[in-house]
Parts: structure tokens; C-alpha cells; sequence
């Protein structure tokens, strides 16, 4: 629809393109494609996500990020560089605050050993989104993931006041 397509983009403020096609439509064609074509491996996982995201449409990104999130079983800490990837060159609020508390959020209660000290890396990141995500990322976890956390061990000056997260 390429009526609805230009006010999409206007909306979102962007110069990338749109098909124009509404989200509950979206939201069919993921379920649809999920349930024909299911994630069963890390690789098919990444190779979906990775695929989804280089096609030029917004619409396809998102699909790329709602198949990320919709495939949990492959929402681990081995793949927060693709989370990452999708991130930066996301770099708006509907990509990052869609996936971010989802995906990431996702990683900081299965595997919060392993995902705090990224965090308290990124919350310093020189790119703005991924700030963003660090604290996207514990919304509404904040006592399941932090009620073990040892503050004093939050690097220096990393982002929080007196060594709290976000």
C-alpha cells in the first residue's frame, strides 16, 4: 500500500522504505512463517534474523526482530552480538525498544553472570541506542536480576549513581 507506506515513513521519521503494511498483518505473516518454517538450530536462527534484517523495508526488519524474539529457546548470550548488530544499525526507538527488553532482557535473567559486565560496558557506549538498550534491557527485572548482584564489583564510573544499574 504505497499510500500507507509514505505515512509510515513520515511517522517514523525515516528516509528507509516501507511497503506499508499495517502491524496485526505483520503479526499474521510472523505467525504464519513460524509456524511453517520453524527455528530448530542456533544457526537457522541467526541465518533468519540475519537475512530478515539486510532486506531493504522496515517491515522486514521488524519481521527479522519478531522472529527473534518469537524463536526463545535461541534468545541466549551467545547471541547478543547479533542483538547488538540490530541495535546500532536499528538505531531507532521502534527497533531497539521493541527487541531490547525482550531479547536482552531475556539474556539478563538466564545468564546474568555473564551479561551484567556487558552491560556496565554498554551503559558507557559511546552509541546512544546502546546505552538505551542497557537500560531497556532491565525493565521490570530489576529485583530478579539484581537482588544477587554485587554492586561493589560495578566497574568505576560506570553510568549508575553509588554503583546502581540504570
Amino acid at each position: 500500500d504505497p499510500d500507507r507506506a509514505a505515512a509510515m515513513a513520515a511517522y517514523m521519521k525515516t528516509s528507509m522504505p516501507f511497503h506499508g503494511v499495517p502491524t496485526p498483518q505483520r503479526r499474521e505473516v510472523l505467525r504464519e512463517a513460524m509456524a511453517r518454517h520453524p527455528v530448530t538450530s542456533q544457526d537457522e536462527y541467526r541465518r533468519a534474523v540475519t537475512a530478515l534484517w539486510e532486506l531493504p523495508h522496515r517491515e522486514e526488519k521488524y519481521l527479522a526482530v519478531g522472529v527473534a524474539i518469537t524463536a526463545r529457546r535461541w534468545i541466549t548470550f551467545e547471541n547478543v552480538d547479533l542483538y547488538r548488530r540490530l541495535i546500532v544499525e536499528g538505531a531507532w526507538w521502534d527497533f531497539v525498544d521493541t527487541g531490547t527488553a525482550r531479547l536482552i532482557g531475556k539474556v539478563l535473567l538466564e545468564d546474568p553472570d555473564r551479561l551484567w559486565p556487558l552491560l556496565d560496558v554498554w551503559i558507557d557506549d559511546e552509541e546512544l541506542w546502546i546505552r538505551r538498550a542497557a537500560d531497556l534491557g532491565q525493565l521490570k527485572k530489576k529485583e530478579r536480576t539484581e537482588k544477587e548482584r554485587d554492586h561493589g564489583e560495578r566497574k568505576e564510573g560506570g553510568g549508575g549513581k553509588g554503583g546502581e544499574c540504570g
